[in-house]
């Protein structure tokens, strides 16, 4: 199990970094991830409500097996991916603390 996390990580975060940064700074990165012992639907459920309570925007579910939650907010972008009993928070762009700060926001609600 914890070894398909880390390998969706992986995969999505040499997604994220490969997508071009407006500027010729690279884009932060931050993630964590977890084990989580509530169901799939939960992980989802807590992931929208996450996005929403910390002012995301453009939220969206995509997939079945392993879920994605993307959402954006000013120049991040972030997914939060629910794959069987884990949860992933990726949080990319900005300067700085941001997305470390922005993943922290979001760690908070889906902790288990």
């Amino acid at each position: 199990m914890r070894k398909l996390m880390v390998v969706a990580a992986a995969a999505l975060t040499a997604v994220i970094a490969a997508v071009p940064a407006p500027s010729h700074a690279a884009p932060a990165l931050s993630w964590w991830s977890d084990d989580f012992s509530e169901d799939q639907n939960v992980c989802v459920d807590r992931a929208k409500g996450a996005f929403a309570r910390e002012g995301w925007t453009g939220i969206a579910v995509q997939g079945t097996a392993g879920i994605s939650v993307n959402a954006n907010k000013g120049k991040l972008a972030a997914v939060i991916l629910c794959i069987d009993a884990s949860v992933i928070v990726v949080v990319s762009g900005g300067d700085g603390d941001l997305a470390p700060n922005e993943r922290d926001r979001l760690k908070y609600y889906m902790k288990d």
